[in-house]
């Protein structure tokens, strides 16, 4: 199971925090059969990257950032007033990368 979080992700919001992952694996071995010997390991391998980080690899590896964003919120597009919205729109002007207009 792969999540993204990252390196500059709130504490305050429980779910990025490193203990809530551990706390996930722990929580799916309690809930097994003993003969049951699968598990579910938790990957962050964006944990220590920052938004520019991230965005600078989704270049390198062509994502189509048309149809990605980072926006809390659950609407049908980026609302652009969250941190996580802001500090996206930050990591493509830092870059000097033309940020693209979601598109689905």
């Amino acid at each position: 199971m792969k999540f993204t979080k990252l390196a500059v992700d709130p504490i305050k919001i429980p779910d990025p925090a490193p203990d809530f992952f551990t706390s996930l694996e722990k929580l799916n071995q309690k809930g097994k059969h003993k003969r049951d010997k699968s598990y579910i390991k938790i990957l962050l391998p964006l944990a220590k990257m920052t938004k520019d980080d991230v965005v600078k690899l989704g270049k390198n590896l062509n994502v189509p950032f048309k149809w990605t964003w980072s926006c809390s919120s659950d609407g049908k597009q980026p609302c652009g007033k969250y941190s996580s919205c802001r500090k996206r729109d930050e990591a493509f002007i830092n870059l000097s990368y033309t940020q693209p207009n979601f598109s689905l």
